[in-house]
């Protein structure tokens, strides 16, 4: 059958438009959100639609939707961080008596897991040849994540030669895939200190003694400013 367009208006207002065969746009966007959710692209949906007998969208169709997708999910990720944060606050500030007093601010003593992640599967592989990678920090008390960050050594737009000017480039990192989660745990670890008033009285971490180092690094420096 032909194509027909697929427009739809994401939760930010935002406006896209494809081209897509049989599907509404919900489940355009439910489909695209699957594909994401389980690490795969346009081929792997192109693939298993067609094999189920349903005309697959055009990349252009997936690719607004996975953008769409993308405003949504990191809109929806740093408000319900925020939450998270609030609300371990609050139950610190009720039932811990782990509390510290410093200056007329308080400070409340939690239990913090922590851990990253490279965008290849291999450890050995994705922390030295990886261009993104993640981490993030959870509450003990509540099980929910109160602080997360991604770093990327690449852009696509980039070197395909587009000007910084007409996209925002993601690229926020130039040094070794190694030294991402160090990096981003530090400095996340000292946003909770600093602006929350969470301290990691005991972190949870699977060894990584790079992390630690850095966070002492980080630490020293703030104590000294």
């Amino acid at each position: 059958g032909s194509c027909d367009d697929v427009v739809y208006t994401n939760p930010l207002g935002k406006k896209c438009k494809g081209k897509a065969r049989g599907v509404t746009s919900e489940q355009l966007l439910l489909a695209v959100l699957g594909a994401l959710s389980a690490g795969q692209g346009y081929w792997t949906l192109y693939q298993l639609w067609s094999v189920m007998g349903i005309p697959p969208p055009s990349k252009t169709a997936f690719h607004n939707a996975a953008d769409t997708l993308r405003d949504v999910i990191i809109k929806y990720a740093e408000e319900s961080v925020v939450a998270a944060q609030d609300e371990l606050v609050e139950l610190l500030r009720e039932g811990s008596d782990d509390v510290h007093r410093i200056e007329g601010r308080e400070y409340y003593g939690a239990v913090l897991l922590a851990d990253g992640a490279w965008g290849k599967r291999s450890r050995s592989q994705g922390s030295g040849t990886s261009d993104y990678g993640m981490a993030s920090v959870m509450s003990d008390l509540t099980r929910k994540i109160i602080a997360y960050d991604v770093r990327q050594r690449s852009c696509v737009l980039c070197q395909r030669g587009c000007s910084k000017q007409d996209h925002e480039c993601p690229k926020n990192w130039d040094a070794s895939p190694q030294a991402m989660e160090a990096d981003i745990l530090s400095k996340k670890l000292l946003e909770l200190m600093v602006e929350k008033g969470i301290i990691g009285r005991k972190l949870v971490m699977d060894g990584d003694c790079a992390t630690i180092k850095h966070l002492g690094l980080q630490c020293a420096r703030t104590m000294s400013c």
